[in-house]
């Protein structure tokens, strides 16, 4: 399975250089979370809260990276953002909250 974690975070680095869009740096933010590299993954969204980008994934995303980095706060905020956007969302992202909770303390 670390294999294939990765795996995805090659691809999500090669697609964010080949297109640096909201949504690739969204999957790249991901990836990173998955394989516990959450600095990594919280650099990556606090580049895209400085863009207008909003989608429920990003915003959902954003919720577990600040989650996971105990700035509760933000994470809410974010949370309510996605929600709002997609009352769905976080559901549609408990894949990733899975994987957070197995790689972080």
């Amino acid at each position: 399975e670390k294999g294939d974690k990765n795996h995805a975070l090659n691809l999500a680095k090669a697609n964010y250089t080949q297109r640096p869009s909201g949504d690739a740096a969204v999957k790249l933010a991901q990836a990173h979370l998955r394989l516990g590299q959450v600095t990594d993954a919280h650099n990556r969204i606090e580049e895209i809260v400085k863009t207008p980008f909003s989608t429920p994934e990003f915003h959902g995303t954003a919720s577990l990276v600040y989650g996971a980095i105990k700035q509760s706060k933000k994470a809410g905020y974010h949370q309510k953002e996605a929600v709002k956007l997609n009352p769905n969302a976080l559901t549609d992202l408990d894949w990733l909250r899975r994987s957070v909770e197995r790689v972080t303390p």
